[in-house]
């Protein structure tokens, strides 16, 4: 994928074997006739993913240390549910330039790698993670490596272990 203005909405994404969502540009080699392959402007909007068996959820890749990298720029994740997926619910990550991203609205439960995890290997900037309901991801809710320029977290609630079954074994 790449390009600019593509929209992910409403879709149901279920059991996949490797990836549910993954924003990543695998025609950098040259067809687009793009130099530095970018996209930007994406949408992801109203999914439900779950059980992605080898992957995180939504995964935001900048690259795999091939040339040239890739740029996303301006990509808002806003309203989904994301839950038990095996390496996290919505992940960042790669050597491109990845900025100006937004999660707004998500719930994201269940996921055994973690909630959000920013983990790029060059620098992201500007990234604004508000209002998500995060509960029950084993490894962390909001893990970043440091590498980030501008985060903003804030208005997030934490359910923990509120789920209880009534009655039976």
């Amino acid at each position: 994928m790449h390009g600019n203005g593509n929209i992910i909405r409403e879709n149901s994404i279920r059991n996949t074997s490797k990836y549910s969502i993954h924003i990543y540009d695998e025609d950098k080699y040259g067809s687009s006739g793009e130099r530095y392959p970018k996209i930007r402007n994406l949408l992801v909007e109203n999914n439900m993913i779950d059980g992605s068996l080898s992957r995180s959820g939504v995964v935001i890749s900048g690259g795999d240390y091939s040339k040239p990298p890739i740029e996303i720029n301006g990509v808002l994740i806003r309203n989904n549910v994301i839950v038990n997926n095996s390496t996290g619910g919505i992940t960042l990550q790669g050597d491109g330039w990845i900025k100006n991203i937004e999660i707004y609205n998500n719930t994201i439960y269940g996921n055994p790698g973690g909630g959000i995890r920013i983990d790029p290997d060059k620098q992201a900037e500007n990234i604004a993670i508000i209002n998500n309901i995060l509960s029950d991801n084993e490894s962390s809710h909001l893990y970043s490596n440091g590498k980030v320029t501008h985060l903003n977290y804030q208005k997030k609630l934490l359910l923990e272990s509120n789920l209880r079954r009534r009655g039976g074994s």
